[in-house]
């Protein structure tokens, strides 16, 4: 079972709807190709101004190195930032850090 967590969040204008498929199936096709990680699949807030991308796995910093090399072979670019959680879900006491990344 996963004990960690790296959620990305990104700006964007879409919604649930209109996030371009092309771009949740690359995601996908890389995360298989990882040994670190698994995508989890991602959450658009009601705005449509925030895309948040679930990844899990052992170890937060390998999967972010991944899920950098995994997002930059796809067409979103720009500020994203990380958070990095190093603990089980249900961890109270689970340790959370914020790392900012461009692509």
């Amino acid at each position: 079972m996963p004990e960690h967590a790296v959620l990305v969040r990104f700006q964007t204008n879409c919604d649930s709807d209109t996030f371009d498929s092309d771009v949740d199936e690359q995601i996908m096709q890389h995360a298989c190709d990882c040994k670190e990680l698994e995508y989890d699949g991602y959450d658009v807030d009601s705005t449509g101004h925030e895309l948040v991308l679930y990844f899990y796995g052992r170890d937060a910093r390998k999967m972010l190195d991944e899920v950098k090399t995994l997002l930059s072979k796809t067409n979103l670019k720009g500020a994203f930032d990380a958070t990095l959680r190093f603990g089980q879900p249900d961890d109270e006491n689970a340790t959370e850090i914020q790392e900012e990344f461009e692509l």
